[in-house]
């Protein structure tokens, strides 16, 4: 049985690399190394019958 799921919201994403980080598109990272954190608030979604709306 599957999982159902879905989450919509914004992410707030921070990293030492170029603009738009190369590593999310499995190009060599700016500086050698990634050092990375975000974080993120889920406006609507669920995981099957749990709702996280308004997760932070």
């Amino acid at each position: 049985m599957n999982d159902r799921w879905m989450v919509r919201g914004r992410e707030f994403p921070n990293f030492n690399c170029d603009w738009g980080c190369p590593c999310q598109f499995n190009a060599p990272s700016t500086h050698g190394h990634c050092e990375a954190i975000g974080s993120g608030i889920v406006d609507e979604g669920y995981f099957n019958d749990t709702s996280l709306d308004g997760l932070h």
